[in-house]
């Protein structure tokens, strides 16, 4: 079975709830082989624990601010959106893209200050880790782990540092 991007088009909680429903209910009640496209990050985490599910992403070359996708399928989840690099690929106006980082910064700041927010709001003893701050966690662990800095060079490796680094401060 293919499925190409369950729960598009609704609120993002109905629509992460749909797909991970859908996703469950395949793999335990169905048990036919599938292929799920999502833009949930949170549904990697069905990966721990269930036999049979794991995460394949498209390999992603960056530098310098630039991608190329190398069509390699890899294993592991994509460590992050695409969405502007993207757009810029299709052509998009500079002016444009400029526009939609700059917003992308906003939107990431509010979001970081509301989770600051709200964890002052917790008790240190029942504060948890969101399941996509895990899953993130998690990716840049198993990318650490599958480097080979022997086969590096010393700039490489750097830029990859420097990714990996922000991909946990964001």
């Amino acid at each position: 079975m293919l499925i190409d991007e369950v729960g598009r088009g609704t609120a993002t909680r109905d629509g992460l709830a749909i797909a991970t429903a859908i996703a469950e209910w395949l793999h335990n009640y169905v048990g036919c082989r599938t292929v799920f496209a999502t833009h949930f990050h949170e549904l990697t985490t069905l990966e721990e624990g269930n036999e049979g599910i794991f995460c394949l992403s498209v390999g992603v070359e960056e530098t310098e601010g630039d991608i190329r996708f190398t069509h390699r399928i890899e294993k592991g989840a994509g460590l992050r959106s695409y969405g502007i690099e993207v757009a810029k690929l299709a052509g998009l106006p500079e002016a444009l893209l400029r526009r939609a980082q700059e917003v992308l910064r906003e939107i990431d700041r509010d979001h970081a200050h509301h989770l600051r927010g709200m964890s002052s709001m917790r008790q240190p003893e029942t504060a948890t880790v969101s399941s996509f701050e895990t899953v993130k966690h998690t990716v840049v662990i198993e990318k650490v782990r599958s480097f080979e800095p022997e086969q590096m060079t010393p700039i490489e490796a750097l830029i990859e540092i420097g990714r990996l680094k922000s991909l946990l401060v964001n």
